[in-house]
């Protein structure tokens, strides 16, 4: 890790000195928990985890880390830092406006975006480990690229392999189709995003030889998002196909401001095995977020019903810049 933030550090020195431009730094760090777990044989420490991400941006160069540890007791109940791992690490180089030379496994098509699981379809993603990205028209992005072991992909025992993409977007829609491990694991991704209505956001998309939520197989992806003045609502939907074992999530997010400082939560996740009714799980929480500048405090209480009934009180305290 220590190696990482030096690499990030030079980066940063060395794109404001020798390209003489302004450089745009954002740091961000989340401590997040569950507090304690109530369940029917007792309660349990769930850990503390901390997410500090560091990033900075500049005409020809962005770089960005972000390193998740978690304090925890390990199978001997002794407390301590039991696990850390990098969530993210990139380097892009921009020579020219045209063309994008990047190390980052986090270049994504809009459609496969879900807003309530804030996190996108695997197989919408345009890059890993090293890719080639190229502008050869106004909105339309050509990809090609290489899965390496390395920190820039999402496995550091990855095969070599071959990636591809293309990615158009407008004022009111993107499409993006995407080609994974075509010598490997071959899988593919096809996905739109439509935003021509105000206020309005609708992805969409088909996922081949992909995984989500634990799941692999093919995907059906929903995700959709309406603003209003001060309330938004999400939705998510997945449908994950594997032969006889076919498993369905489906998410809401209702949130809403009645005060400039203060936003209250509402989600609700089902998880269902189609081919197993008893094979079900339902998570709801509900909980209030405190911003004060650069601060967020949040508070709630959670319900998971999963071959029996548990509580749980997750907050976070996140700090950013």
């Amino acid at each position: 890790m220590k190696k990482i933030v030096f690499i990030f550090a030079v980066l940063v020195s060395l794109s404001s000195t020798l390209f003489s431009q302004e450089v745009n730094i954002s740091f961000e760090n989340k401590v997040s928990s569950d507090i304690i777990v109530l369940e029917k044989d007792g309660t349990s420490f769930p850990g503390i985890e901390e997410k500090v991400t560091a990033e900075f941006e500049t005409e020809k160069i962005d770089a960005g880390v972000s390193l998740i540890t978690t304090l925890s007791t390990n199978e001997n109940d002794i407390l301590g830092f039991n696990d850390y791992f990098i969530d993210k690490a990139y380097i892009v180089f921009k020579p020219i406006d045209t063309l994008r030379i990047s190390f980052n496994n986090n270049i994504f098509t809009e459609g496969s975006y879900l807003p309530v699981w804030d996190d996108n379809i695997s197989n919408g993603n345009l890059s890993n480990s090293f890719a080639v990205l190229y502008e050869p028209l106004e909105n339309l992005v050509l990809s090609t690229g290489l899965s390496l072991p390395s920190f820039f992909t999402d496995d550091l025992e990855n095969k070599i392999d071959f990636n591809a993409g293309i990615d158009y977007s407008t004022d009111f829609l993107s499409a993006g189709v995407t080609i994974r491990a075509l010598l490997t694991d071959f899988g593919f991704g096809i996905f739109g995003s439509f935003i021509g209505v105000p206020n309005l956001t609708i992805n969409a998309g088909f996922s081949y030889n992909d995984d989500f939520n634990e799941h692999e197989g093919n995907l059906v992806s929903l995700g959709c998002t309406y603003d209003f003045s001060n309330f938004t609502i999400s939705f998510d939907h997945v449908t994950v196909f594997n032969n006889d074992q076919n498993h369905m999530y489906n998410a809401i997010l209702i949130e809403s401001s009645p005060l400039e400082n203060l936003t209250f939560e509402a989600q609700e996740i089902i998880n269902l095995n189609l081919q197993d009714s008893d094979d079900f799980e339902s998570i709801t929480d509900i909980g209030l977020v405190y911003s004060y500048g650069n601060h967020n405090l949040r508070c709630g209480a959670a319900l998971s019903i999963y071959q029996g009934i548990a509580i749980s009180f997750p907050v976070y305290y996140k700090y950013s810049f």
